[in-house]
């Protein structure tokens, strides 16, 4: 098996050897209206939040679509967005690599990437209501 093998952190321990397969799909949720500069650009770090007055240095992921929603769009109301899509991609793209911020039970929670994500990675997997 060819596993990325990557440090998660959690709290003041660490977790070294968390292996995550090259092709293990991971999740990300933005709003429609961002749709055509992420299919142009990527996921961008730095990118002007929607909800927040700051640029986050990094773009989040999560392993499964439910968990990425409510770590986004299901966690906030932003006026004039009603439509939010599912981004896609394969962790063997994350070319520089992630951290991996597990749950308490040592399941992923959440993968933090450093660097922006190119446009040729990013897959769009479908779209919801707000």
């Amino acid at each position: 098996m060819n596993d990325v093998v990557i440090e998660a952190v959690h709290d003041d321990k660490s977790i070294t050897d968390y292996p995550i397969h090259p092709n293990r799909l991971v999740f990300h949720w933005s709003p429609t209206s961002r749709r055509q500069q992420i299919e142009e650009r990527g996921l961008r770090i730095r990118s002007l939040s929607l909800h927040a007055p700051i640029r986050y240095p990094m773009v989040c992921f999560a392993p499964d679509p439910l968990s990425a929603w409510s770590m986004s769009g299901g966690t906030f109301v932003i006026d004039g967005e009603d439509s939010w899509d599912l981004w896609g991609v394969y962790a063997g793209d994350l070319r520089y690599g992630f951290e991996v911020i597990p749950n308490d039970d040592a399941t992923i929670r959440e993968l933090r990437v450093y660097r922006s994500v190119p446009a040729d990675a990013v897959h769009l997997v479908g779209s919801r209501s707000a």
